[in-house]
């Protein structure tokens, strides 16, 4: 069995609204145009999975925060369960940059944590990655208009599975 850690990213996601307008008016107007958001706040969601011991625990990247190295070192010491916990044999990232780092390359192999072999561009492989897929799908029951919503509504799906 494996252990592995990825992440996904969710939207805050307005329900569209129809607008009606009487037939020879403006589509332009103000009053039958409606405002919207180009890119719409989310949150990063990083999340562990073995095939023996189901979720470990979900970790949010703060807002307008990117992973770097230093912080995915940090994450997997707060957040990540030993790999043996899981029983599991082998840890799987893909080789996004802060996981391909030399400083997390180090940090895994002192923690002695054996790493699987894992192709470059392969979601289709992965299975987190087809996780986050059917659980963004789940969304349409669930009120995600703002970003606590969101974080209370991954939350929920993950408790539930």
């Amino acid at each position: 069995m494996f252990f592995g850690v990825m992440k996904a990213r969710f939207c805050v996601r307005k329900r569209p609204r129809m607008i009606r307008r009487p037939k020879g008016s403006n589509c332009c107007s103000s009053l039958y145009t409606e405002k919207s958001v180009k890119h719409s706040d989310g949150v990063m969601v990083w999340g562990s999975f073995s095939g023996v011991g189901g979720w470990g625990s979900l970790y949010f990247l703060p807002k307008c925060e990117t992973m770097r190295q230093d912080r995915y070192i940090q994450m997997l010491e707060d957040h990540m369960p030993p790999v043996e916990l899981h029983g599991c044999g082998s840890f799987m990232q893909d080789d996004a940059p802060c996981h391909a780092a030399k400083s997390v390359k180090k940090w895994l192999n002192d923690q002695k944590i054996n790493m699987l072999d894992w192709p470059g561009n392969s979601p289709d492989l992965n299975p987190l990655d087809n996780w986050w897929n059917t659980m963004k799908n789940q969304f349409a029951t669930h009120n995600t208009s703002s970003v606590p919503h969101l974080i209370q509504g991954i939350n929920n799906i993950v408790v539930k599975t």
